[in-house]
């Protein structure tokens, strides 16, 4: 019984790690000079993607952001930033699917 269990247990754990998201994070991208701050990777939560924040200032696209989506609503959406110009989220739920 005890034998079965710890089976059953351990056929559970690695179902649920196998279908575990991995984001890449960087807090700063600069174009051309890679990640210059916070560089690693996240897994999301329950509901949440990878996603990746680009910005457009003067027709001139840049990385800024790569990481794991705080609400999944910010997805597919675009902000404006005096500093950065207008901000784009985009997210995806492919492992490491928000590289450059």
């Amino acid at each position: 019984m005890n034998k079965s269990l710890i089976l059953c247990s351990s056929i559970l754990l690695c179902c649920i790690l196998a279908e575990a998201l991995i984001c890449h994070k960087c807090k700063k991208y600069k174009k051309g000079g890679g990640c210059t701050r916070g560089e690693g990777t996240c897994t999301p939560k329950s509901g949440q993607q990878c996603m990746i924040v680009t910005t457009s200032l003067n027709n001139i696209r840049g990385y800024y952001q790569q990481g794991c989506t705080k609400p999944i609503d910010e997805c597919g959406t675009d902000k404006l930033s005096k500093t950065h110009g207008v901000l784009t989220t985009t997210c995806c739920d492919k492992d490491y699917c928000n590289k450059e």
